[in-house]
């Protein structure tokens, strides 16, 4: 009798998350995050980069950690964009004053309108005070790449690079997804909220990535129609799908107190 009501409602609360994911417009908000993103990247890298270059001991970790994130997150989507990201990271690293301010205002474009979602997806009507903004939104540019270079450095030491190979992507994508369910939400959001949401998002962003190689390796025709340009629909369309995982998590971790409550 216990198990049949546990599944019930387990099953309750998955139907309302997927009745919470559509009538947010959460696939329509992945859409538009997904251009953001597109612009917000090389500004991210670069900002990520500068924050290494602050501590000599990381001086060849940020270049190694931009590398690991584009060809273990997003395996499928080809040489090309890996070459285009790191002239494109090269030429933002030259800027000069005014250039890096432009950068840094695209860069929390995209911060603002990941928060505005979230306030859409936790129903929250106003808007934190600019400090807190700032703090969270410096947070996840500068302190995110720092643990992560310093996760991948540990991981790679204590278990060797065979085992982190395979192992690292889920651990990093399941930390990185509960940070930003835990650090970006104007509402507090419990941790264990936040890492219930990241584990499953982050298990979801690993058979999305299996499927969607699937996908690219025996159905794709972008390389015939597009040719040299075929990346970057590729791309595009594997950033709409993150995104779409990721808002999804994010909606599991905002109705789980609900749930618990109800």
């Amino acid at each position: 009798m216990k198990m049949a009501y546990l599944w019930s409602n387990v099953l309750s609360f998955v139907a309302r998350v997927l009745r919470q994911f559509t009538g947010k417009h959460c696939l329509m908000a992945a859409g538009s995050l997904s251009f953001a993103t597109l612009l917000a990247l090389v500004p991210f890298a670069a900002m990520g980069l500068a924050v290494f270059a602050f501590f000599p001991a990381f001086a060849q970790t940020g270049h190694i950690v931009s590398q690991f994130i584009l060809t273990s997150f997003a395996p499928h989507i080809g040489e090309g964009v890996v070459v285009y990201f790191g002239q494109f990271l090269a030429n933002a690293q030259q800027l000069a004053a005014p250039g890096i301010i432009i950068l840094i205002i695209t860069a929390m474009m995209l911060l603002l309108e990941i928060e505005a979602t979230f306030n859409n997806i936790w129903e929250v009507s106003t808007k934190r005070p600019w400090m807190s903004r700032l703090m969270a939104f410096w947070m996840l540019p500068t302190l995110g790449p720092l643990l992560l270079g310093i996760g991948l450095s540990v991981i790679q030491y204590l278990v060797g690079d065979e085992i982190s190979a395979s192992a690292l992507p889920v651990m990093l994508e399941i930390a990185g997804f509960t940070l930003l369910y835990h650090a970006l939400p104007q509402p507090a959001v419990n941790l264990w909220h936040a890492a219930t949401g990241g584990f499953i998002a982050g298990l979801m962003f690993e058979a999305a990535k299996a499927g969607f190689g699937f996908y690219i390796q025996n159905f794709s025709s972008y390389e015939a129609i597009y040719g040299a340009l075929s990346a970057l629909p590729v791309f595009l369309i594997w950033l709409y799908v993150s995104w779409a995982v990721a808002l999804f998590g994010a909606v599991i971790t905002a109705e789980l107190p609900k749930w618990k409550s109800g």
